[in-house]
């Protein structure tokens, strides 16, 4: 596939009503091993409406994980005034993303200045760059627990739930596999979330969590054991909250008595010095 390209042509949109609100395609072209088309439509509202122009890549064009990022402009061609309304954009072309442009080109209002014999040109200008291979995604694995389909991270952590509460799922009756796996990975969420220190564990993620085991019961799975265990951090929660405010008391009054036992150990200090000055002996010079 080519690689850095950049390409000017002109696109002639042939029989463009301003009546219609049909999608009008210009003849496809070739650049950088590529096959695009602008694609014009009326974009109507109570403004009177635009315009609205994009490039468009041919579908097939690009394999799967391939992409191209282009820079562009569409330049309008106005009857007997040159050139008008050239507007640049750019975009990342792929398999699933191949439109990119401009919904607001141009107000309907001006459309007619720009038609020829109901012919609407437009000069197209690329700058297409060399095309970029993306890495493929590791295939996920998964195995069957109980009807579940987990990912091998997660299998141990499944298997511990179903031999401690054998009968946690004994109510779950969806047949979507999509929504049992992802009802099984809510549920290790949620005690992944339990399994956080208190410290990390804030009131509104306790909050979070009974809203996620109300989801969880209502879905049919048997989680009592889960929410004594939950009700259990609520306990704690407060429990922490009220050592806390202990605990500043104490540092504030402890952080009192250093500051007391400071100004005692000065006053020592100072006493200490009295002292052994009133202990000095006199000399004999004193005395006579």
């Amino acid at each position: 596939m080519d690689g850095h390209v950049k390409k000017k042509l002109t696109c002639v949109f042939k029989s463009f009503s301003l009546q219609d609100d049909e999608c009008h395609y210009s003849l496809p072209f070739k650049v950088a091993d590529c096959d695009w088309r602008l694609v014009a439509f009326r974009k109507r509202d109570t403004d009177g409406g635009y315009l609205s122009m994009y490039l468009e890549l041919a579908p097939g064009t690009l394999p799967p994980r391939w992409r191209r990022d282009v820079e562009f402009s569409l330049t309008l061609v106005k009857q007997g005034f040159g050139n008008s309304n050239k507007t640049s954009g750019q975009g990342c072309f792929d398999a699933e993303n191949n439109s990119w442009g401009f919904e607001e080109f141009l107000p309907l209002s001006k459309l007619s200045g720009h038609l020829v014999d109901y012919n609407l040109t437009i000069i197209t200008e690329l700058d297409v760059m060399p095309a970029i291979v993306l890495p493929e995604e590791p295939v996920k694995e998964t195995t069957d627990v109980n009807g579940f389909e987990v990912l091998s991270c997660q299998v141990e952590s499944v298997k511990r739930i179903f031999e401690r509460h054998p009968d946690i799922a004994e109510e779950f009756y969806a047949k979507n596999q999509h929504l049992r796996n992802a009802c099984m990975t809510f549920l290790l969420s949620l005690v992944e979330t339990l399994c956080q220190s208190l410290e990390k564990l804030s009131n509104e993620d306790l909050v979070e969590a009974d809203i996620a085991l109300t989801y969880l019961k209502d879905a049919g799975f048997k989680v009592d054991w889960l929410e004594k265990k939950l009700d259990q951090l609520k306990d704690k929660k407060e429990k922490e909250k009220s050592c806390l405010a202990r605990l500043q008391e104490i540092e504030e009054h402890l952080q009192k008595l250093k500051q007391k036992c400071s100004q005692l150990d000065a006053l020592a200090d100072d006493e200490k010095t009295d002292l052994s000055a009133t202990r000095t002996a006199l000399s004999f010079d004193d005395i006579v």
